[in-house]
Order: C-alpha cells, then sequence, then structure tokens
C-alpha cells in the first residue's frame, strides 16, 4: 500500500509544480532564454502506436506514445515552432526569435514509423529523421528487450517467475557479471537492467534458457514489435525523411571492441548509402553510451552529426558528435485526464532543457577533454546521467 500510495503523491506534487511553473510566466521565460540563444531542443521518439497496439507491445513505456497524443502533438509542433530539417546539413545558428527551434527525430525503425507516424506528421509538414539498424530492418522482435518481455509476460501468466529466476540464478553463465543475482531481481525492469551488464554472447545464452523453460516456440506472427521493411524506409526517404544510422545491429559501443564498434559504425552507413543510393549522414548512439574513442571512430567515418540522449539544448558551441536529446514518451505529453497537455510537453522538454548545463562542448573545449581521454576510455555521455532508466535507445 506504501509504494502506491507515494507514487499518487509524487505525481500530484508534479502535477502542482508543472502548474506552478506555467502559470507564474516561468516556463514561458525558459523558451524565451532558449530561443535568445539560438538554440534547437531535439525531440526522439521510438514508437508511435494505436490504443490497441498500445496494449500489446512488448516495447517499455518509455520508448511509447499513443497515436491520438502524437497527433495533437504534431498539429501543436506545426503551429507553434520552426521546426528544424536535420537532411540538409547543420542549421544556421541565428540568435533571436520567439520560439525555441525544434528537431525530431526517430530510433530503432520500427514499423509504426511508417504505417502511423509518417502520414500524421506528413500531414502537417513536419521534416523529421529516422536512425534504423540495418541488420534489424523487417524483423519481429528486433531487439533483446522486448523478447525478454515477452517471455517474462509469459511466465507471469503462468505463475513461473519465481521459479525462472531460480532457474536462471543456478544455471546462466558463471562468468557474467553478477550471475547469482539475477535470481533475486523481483521486477522486469530491474531484471532488464541486470542483462545490460552482460555480454552479448553471456545474454544470448539466459535468453535461450528462458525460451526453453517457458515457451519454446514464441510465436512472432502477430506481433506488433517488428521493424520497418527496407520498402518502407525507401518509401519515406523519397517523402522527404532523412535517414540515418543507428549502428548495424544496435550493440552498446562502449562494451564492445575497437574493431567491432568500427564495423558497427563504418559497416551501417554503407549498407544504407548502398540500399537508398543516398549519403547517409547522421548518427545516433545506441543506449545514448559513447567514449571519446568511439566518438572519434563516429568523426572519422564520415558522419557530419551525431546524436545522444539527455536533457539539453543545442546551440553553435554543441560538439556536434554529442548532441543532446530528450527522449518523448506518452507520460511527457498528457494531462491528468490523458489527453494531450501543452504544460506537460513544455515542462518535459523546455523547462528541463533550460535548467539542463551541457557539460562538455567540445567545439570549444575539445583539446582540454582529450588530454583524460585514456582514463575516461570507457565513460558515456556527460548527458547519461539525466536519461531516464526507462529506455535503452
Amino acid at each position: 500500500m506504501f509504494w502506491p500510495a507515494l507514487m499518487k503523491a509524487r505525481a500530484l506534487l508534479r502535477r502542482l509544480w508543472i502548474a506552478f511553473l506555467f502559470c507564474s510566466g516561468l516556463l514561458r521565460w525558459a523558451k524565451w532564454r532558449l530561443a535568445a540563444r539560438g538554440g534547437i531542443v531535439v525531440l526522439t521518439f521510438h514508437r508511435v502506436l494505436s490504443d490497441a497496439d498500445f496494449a500489446l507491445t512488448n516495447s517499455p513505456l518509455g520508448m511509447a506514445v499513443r497515436e491520438r497524443t502524437f497527433e495533437q502533438l504534431a498539429e501543436h509542433l506545426a503551429r507553434e515552432y520552426d521546426t528544424v530539417d536535420l537532411g540538409v546539413g547543420a542549421p544556421e545558428w541565428t540568435r533571436g526569435g520567439s520560439q525555441p527551434r525544434i528537431a525530431i527525430t526517430f530510433d530503432d525503425g520500427w514499423a509504426d514509423n511508417a504505417t502511423t507516424a509518417f502520414p500524421i506528421a506528413r500531414r502537417q509538414g513536419l521534416p523529421w529523421t529516422i536512425f534504423v539498424c540495418p541488420e534489424r530492418v523487417g524483423r519481429p522482435f528486433p531487439f533483446w528487450p522486448e523478447r525478454v518481455v515477452a517471455l517474462w509476460r509469459i511466465a507471469e501468466c503462468r505463475g513461473m517467475t519465481r521459479q525462472l529466476l531460480q532457474m536462471l540464478s543456478e544455471e546462466v553463465e558463471p562468468g557474467a557479471p553478477d550471475a547469482g543475482r539475477l535470481g533475486r531481481e523481483k521486477t522486469l525492469k530491474s531484471f532488464i537492467e541486470r542483462l545490460k551488464t552482460f555480454s552479448a554472447e553471456q545474454r544470448n545464452a539466459v535468453m535461450s534458457r528462458m525460451a526453453e523453460y517457458i515457451s519454446p516456440g514464441l510465436d512472432t506472427a502477430d506481433t506488433v514489435d517488428v521493424t520497418m521493411t527496407w520498402q518502407e524506409i525507401e518509401g519515406m526517404a523519397c517523402c522527404g525523411v532523412t535517414i540515418g544510422s543507428h549502428t548495424l545491429s544496435h550493440p552498446i559501443l562502449t562494451r564492445i571492441s575497437r574493431f567491432e564498434a568500427q564495423r558497427e559504425i563504418t559497416e551501417s552507413k554503407r549498407v544504407i548509402e548502398r540500399k537508398l543510393r543516398r549519403e547517409c549522414g547522421l548518427f545516433a548512439y545506441p543506449n545514448s553510451e559513447w567514449s571519446l574513442r568511439v566518438r572519434e571512430q563516429v568523426a572519422q567515418a564520415g558522419y557530419e552529426m551525431a546524436f545522444a540522449y539527455g536533457p539539453g539544448v543545442w546551440t553553435r558551441d554543441s560538439d556536434p558528435f554529442v548532441i543532446p536529446r530528450i527522449n518523448i514518451w506518452e507520460g511527457h505529453l498528457v494531462g491528468p485526464a490523458g489527453r494531450f497537455s501543452r504544460k506537460a510537453f513544455e515542462y518535459a522538454v523546455f523547462w528541463k532543457a533550460y535548467r539542463t548545463k551541457n557539460t562538455l562542448p567540445v567545439r570549444t573545449r575539445g583539446v582540454e577533454a582529450k588530454q583524460g581521454a585514456a582514463a575516461k576510455e570507457n565513460r558515456t555521455s556527460p548527458f547519461n546521467r539525466f536519461k531516464s532508466a526507462e529506455r535503452r535507445g
């Protein structure tokens, strides 16, 4: 009883705080300050789903927006803001203006981006960019977290969760980090976060044992968790949507070898350019994790810009290979009644962007940053400490 009551109290306090910021004019002032800097706020989406698909998806809540909410947001963005087309290269940095500029991106290349989000954005004339993984194109359950969620839900329905965790804690590969602690995870979210610390081979072994124990023939025929085909990607590219790289297969680049990272970064660019017959100049880091070594590999591969996660504003002084983005999900966009809320959107985007100080604008402090490269080889984005734990990226 304590936890639900605490969550309700937190939600109430958050609504009161947002209402105060809106009514006091502080939200408007924060937007004005961002606009005065000539800043661009980059939004990141993953899934746009109908109510029926929203209930069926195995993607984390922090990745999904309802179709009707996205439609209302698109109308608001088209009416109130200048949207930046990332496909034309680096933006012009002019100061002033009454509103901050907005850029729209999508990660992973889910099929609903083509069937649901694209028609809405096209009607409103909004330019946007999708970052895709060539080796995950046209696949059901293309990323491991969705498969884990599907198997976990089957275990819950059968009352097998405790037995499953006990089995995994006893049989998982001994070399995996904190292998014995898998059996002590009490929530799906913590279980997924634990699996993120495993190598790909160790994680695949865990998932194989889960499938054998729970559902050897996981049904993928009717799943809503499927990525776009190349035909859909090409169709959108022909209609003006910019296609960027999200690596070949979505590994966390700081946790694989330099050689593997180089292949993921360069080969994904080559495949996209060959398939679409146009240049691929934009990159997004999976899970937003990068290091100075990874950043240099992206720059040397010929990309023009690269994007990470975290509240922040993109300015003239930002590192073009660590541009901050704000992950957007349903909870950022709706009020207590479940409908699109301008106040909720402006708080999640502009207030947090204003309150965040980008800690490493490499354009002006790149030399200082590189002096610590050896000690910080595996560090992740400074924006990560602000990133929601809900999303892998």
